[in-house]
């Protein structure tokens, strides 16, 4: 997922409400672990797709950034791999450190 944010130590509050100050207050919000880290600080937040199509959670690229990704990625890549399920809801995706 292309970070619209990235923090490289951690998120602080701050951060988070200049984020959320641009969401709509209905939208969403996932965690993404990116390991399985117990304490791992926020670290990184972009809007994105959200869908249980496939038993469990999932996190797919926002279609505008989808777009943008299969513009600069080499033949043979499929897009069809990271292009959300129908039903998908738009969701702002925060990821924990590494």
């Amino acid at each position: 997922m292309d970070k619209e944010w990235t923090k490289t130590v951690a998120m602080t509050c701050g951060d988070l409400m200049d984020i959320l100050k641009d969401q709509p207050p209905d939208r969403p919000v996932v965690i993404e672990y990116g390991t399985m880290n117990e304490g791992a600080p926020l670290s990184a937040a972009d809007v994105g797709m959200y869908s249980e199509a496939s038993g469990e959670g999932q996190t797919y690229l926002a279609p505008e950034d989808l777009e943008e990704r299969i513009a600069r990625e080499a033949p043979g890549w499929h897009a069809e791999d990271d292009a959300a399920p129908e039903g998908a809801v738009r969701v702002l995706v925060l990821e924990r450190g590494h």
